[in-house]
């Protein structure tokens, strides 16, 4: 049986208003990328952002049986996508929170997964409601649920609806203007509710916070199992999304043809499917071999480090592996 969202929110309200809970805060800085986010290539999806995740080993940790001395050399480096900055150490650089201080027309989320606990905002616990259902959203990359957003002093009033991925955003904007076209600001107080899928049967999460950017929302908040990446408010956008080119050059020192077995890459603590295309391909005696990937960086879940590690693995006399990596400190370059 499908739970209205009008039906479902009147049982909350209720139940949250005469006994509301002691607000705790909790610290949901995780690592969160996956398709990044606003990126254009087909191929990288809007990170993921972000829920406690299993902590994935740290590449640094990790070594490579290079016992054959392997005849590939492997390197990884960064440039900004536009010429705004001249370097990823420039645009890596930590953001400062930016709050969101007049009406917005659109504000992006990113979808962490996760349960309420991973809540981080400064609104008080009168205007923050988070409630968890059959244990909660997604977890893992890559995982979907069906998300709507709306306000709910005006159900009728939706921003989304739609299928979303763990680490990957979505867009809230209310577009039933008279008109249809222009862009209405988004209402005072939203309320995201989170399906196990599009038929709605089962709900994982329900939340509600304060969105009239009266300094009250702010780059960063995360707000159960979405983190706010984004924002427009008249002609500015502010965004914690940096996007970066990644490229990897491969070079085959063998004396005969090198075959790329297999190529994992880890950004930061997450696996992640940059250059998986080079499988298969083939390095003459000498030659090298590159190519180019786009990736968005979620600034503030970073923990002011960002590295990608590209894990290789070929077969020319003898199989070996060798690793590629870009490490940058933000600490350092802020």
């Amino acid at each position: 049986m499908k739970i209205t969202a009008s039906l479902l929110l009147l049982a909350v309200v209720s139940s949250f208003a005469s006994a509301a809970p002691e607000r705790k805060t909790y610290n949901t800085k995780q690592v969160y990328k996956s398709k990044p986010f606003g990126a254009t290539d087909s191929k990288i999806a809007p990170k993921q952002v972000g829920v406690p995740l299993n902590k994935k080993p740290d590449p640094r940790e990790l070594s490579v049986d290079n016992s054959n001395a392997c005849f590939l050399d492997v390197s990884v480096t960064c440039s900004p996508k536009d010429n705004s900055v001249d370097s990823c150490e420039t645009l890596f650089k930590s953001p400062k929170t930016t709050e969101c201080t007049a009406a917005a027309t659109e504000l992006m989320f990113g979808f962490t997964g996760g349960n309420c606990a991973n809540s981080f905002n400064m609104e008080s616990a009168n205007s923050f409601i988070c409630r968890d259902f059959h244990g909660g959203p997604a977890q893992h990359d890559g995982d979907e649920n069906y998300i709507v957003a709306s306000s709910p002093r005006a159900v009728g009033n939706k921003y989304f609806s739609g299928t979303v991925s763990v680490k990957s955003a979505f867009t809230l904007m209310d577009e039933s203007s008279e008109d249809g076209m222009t862009a209405r600001t988004i209402m005072p107080e939203t309320m995201i509710l989170v399906y196990a899928d599009e038929s709605m049967e089962k709900l994982l999460q329900l939340m509600i916070f304060k969105t009239e950017c009266d300094n009250d929302i702010s780059l960063g908040d995360a707000f159960g199992s979405v983190e706010l990446v984004s924002f427009t408010s008249g002609d500015t956008v502010e965004t914690s999304i940096a996007v970066a080119m990644y490229e990897i050059t491969i070079k085959n020192n063998a004396d005969t043809v090198a075959t790329i077995a297999d190529v994992h890459t880890l950004v930061d603590h997450s696996p992640h499917d940059l250059y998986k295309s080079l499988k298969g391909q083939t390095i003459e005696s000498g030659d090298e071999i590159s190519i180019v990937e786009e990736m968005s960086v979620d600034l503030f879940l970073t923990e002011h480090e960002h590295y990608v590690s590209a894990f290789v693995s070929a077969v020319a006399a003898h199989a070996c592996s060798a690793i590629g990596q870009l490490d940058i400190d933000f600490a350092e370059t802020a």
